[in-house]
């Protein structure tokens, strides 16, 4: 192998890692506002938010109550686990949208982030889409 290939196959491998580890500095210390849920938008009146704070702690709003839990990521391999919340009673719209979302959170297993906007995944489906809140 040619030593410019050699160097040019390097040089690749390291902004693949470098972009990946941006993306990740990017997501954490955010908080995130709910786009859309298993591709449907998620409802506007209701707000519900996430955040990734230090190496292993998620915390938001569910739409009614505030939750919390654990996270675990490997690369783009990303697991939320332990997800807990407050009980209090709100809308039933509200409600019912915040049961789906606690449940899709646990199901996700990585993330992807494009034009600002963060996508958690279960395997290669879109199950959770985030903006920045604002």
């Amino acid at each position: 192998m040619s030593r410019t290939l050699l160097l040019f196959l390097v040089l690749l491998l390291g902004a693949c890692v470098s972009a990946q580890s941006r993306d990740w500095r990017y997501v954490q210390g955010i908080e995130w506002r709910l786009a859309e849920l298993e591709g449907r938008s998620a409802l506007e009146d209701v707000e519900v938010t996430l955040r990734l704070e230090g190496d292993r702690q998620i915390v938001g709003l569910g739409g009614v109550n505030r939750y919390f839990g654990s996270f675990a990521r490997e690369g783009r391999r990303f697991a939320i686990a332990g997800v807990a919340s407050t009980r209090m009673a709100g809308p039933r719209h509200s409600l019912e949208q915040e049961r789906l979302y606690l449940a899709l959170l646990e199901r996700v297993d990585g993330f992807l982030v494009e034009e600002g906007r963060l996508t958690l995944l279960e395997g290669d489906r879109a199950v959770l889409g985030f903006r920045p809140a604002r």
